[in-house]
């Protein structure tokens, strides 16, 4: 199969997923799949939607299929990331997400997901530090704030945590 015709199936799975049509989605990856068995983003697709349908374990086989196609792919690392942190593997998913954060520091969400992990793992204060690294890159996170107010919080820190908290509902346009 080509790559164009290959990257129109692709994008065929994105809009369902995009339309909400999971289950369609989560159909239309695994048929492909027999199609194309080495097609990274497909198979990380395939792990979104069956992600997104509660099937971790065959979701985490798919990230793992798709990370093992695809090396390098941030995508697929911190999509096998979050399948490892819902199966209870904390510290796998934290050395994964350390991994993607190295190659791409730039990236606020991939900073707060690794912060995410961090905090699951007990370790508050280097979640904290992440959040703040998140917030450095992008000032207006709003997972990274509220993250950061509730981890600041669990640290004891309350005036910083009441401080930051307060700036964000400062910035919060009044509900009519």
């Amino acid at each position: 199969m080509s790559g164009k015709t290959t990257s129109a199936l692709v994008a065929r799975v994105v809009d369902q997923l995009e339309r909400g049509d999971v289950a369609g989605a989560e159909a239309q990856a695994r048929k492909l799949r027999e199609t194309v068995p080495d097609d990274a983003e497909l198979a990380r697709l395939h792990g979104v939607a069956l992600f997104m349908l509660g099937r971790s374990a065959e979701a985490r086989s798919a990230f793992e299929q798709a990370v093992r196609l695809a090396p390098r792919s941030v995508e697929a690392r911190s999509n096998l990331a979050g399948a490892l942190q819902v199966d209870g593997d904390v510290e796998g998913a934290v050395a994964l997400l350390e991994q993607v954060v190295r190659d791409r520091p730039s990236d606020a969400a991939l900073r707060n997901n690794l912060a995410n992990a961090l905090r699951a793992a007990g370790d508050d204060a280097r979640a904290c530090e992440e959040y703040f690294a998140a917030l450095a890159l992008v000032p207006d996170h709003f997972s990274a704030i509220v993250n950061r107010v509730a981890t600041e919080l669990s640290l004891g820190r309350t005036a910083d945590a009441e401080t930051r908290l307060r700036g964000v509902l400062a910035r919060q346009p009044h509900p009519q």
